[in-house]
């Protein structure tokens, strides 16, 4: 069962305050949610989680040494159940119903798809980020929510993703133009 808590924007910062209550509480669980329309303090916390999503968001560090893998994928499109099977989709991750969530193998490379990804710090916690992925790759993707889940909860779906899945995240080396 997930906390709603609120991240103080004090002189530390969001990411701080984000990092002290994951490393003081092995049993919460915080979710965050990837948008932003003005300068509200909601869109001032979004706009952080999305720098957030540039490092881990448990150790803050870069990724690594964590390890990560695709845990669904879902292809978006205009037919009339598209919008029924993300709400499913997007409900499984909140209920942590891992076999579920695993169900969700939908691909085609000329359709934007919404990706969930499990990631495991170096620091024994475990997180699911969710991905919009555009079908123009010429359009960067979106994270659009993260959920750091409570110890316990990492056990669980550690237990159902085989070990072959998981590979390691390596930092992007950038080319000067």
């Amino acid at each position: 069962m997930g906390t709603k808590v609120l991240i103080a924007d004090d002189e530390r910062g969001p990411r701080d305050s984000l990092q002290d209550l994951v490393g003081q509480n092995q049993n919460v669980q915080v979710s965050g949610v990837a948008v932003e329309a003005d300068n509200s303090p909601e869109c001032v916390v979004a706009r952080e989680l999305r720098r957030i999503l540039d490092g881990c968001p448990i150790c803050q560090a870069g990724f690594r040494d964590h390890t990560y893998c695709v845990l669904a994928t879902m292809v978006m499109n205009e037919k009339p159940d598209c919008v029924a099977r993300l709400a499913q989709f997007l409900q499984y991750i909140r209920d942590c119903r891992w076999r579920d969530v695993l169900g969700f193998r939908q691909w085609n490379a000329s359709a934007d798809t919404m990706v969930a990804f499990a990631f495991r710090c170096d620091k024994g916690r475990m997180g699911i980020v969710t991905v919009f992925s555009p079908a123009d790759s010429q359009s960067p993707d979106e994270p659009q929510h993260f959920t750091i889940l409570s110890v316990e909860e990492g056990k669980k779906l550690l237990a159902v993703v085989e070990p072959g899945k998981w590979m390691h995240l390596r930092p992007t080396l950038h080319s000067p133009h």
